[in-house]
């Protein structure tokens, strides 16, 4: 593949992981992200994590809603409420395309001097 094309492509991938930084630049979103983590498979529901941080119901809302359209967590239903994990295998795949794409790059460039 081309140098041009090479770029192209990391240049996509890039595109791809977007969501992904934009969540997960965010230092209250990691805490969710984290006490989501913490809790497994079975998840957390808004007022378990309204009861660990000073947010608001629909400020947490909002922020789930950011991470759930990144890819980064899910969710289900149980009774009326809903439960959010953690669920990286869609992502983690893409990130690890992006790393390896920008390292093939690195790898690829002439040393200055």
């Amino acid at each position: 593949m081309a140098q041009n094309e090479d770029v192209n492509a990391t240049e996509t991938l890039l595109e791809n992981c977007g969501p992904f930084f934009t969540a997960m630049g965010d230092e209250i979103r990691q805490k969710l992200f984290m006490n989501m983590a913490e809790a497994g498979e079975e998840g957390v529901n808004v007022s378990n994590l309204t009861s660990k941080t000073k947010l608001s119901r629909p400020a947490i809302s909002h922020h789930l809603k950011v991470l759930k359209e990144s890819g980064l967590i899910e969710s289900y239903r149980a009774g009326t409420k809903n439960y959010y994990y953690v669920d990286l295998r869609k992502k983690l795949d893409e990130l690890k395309k992006f790393v390896a794409a920008i390292e093939h790059l690195l790898s690829a460039q002439v040393p200055a001097g």
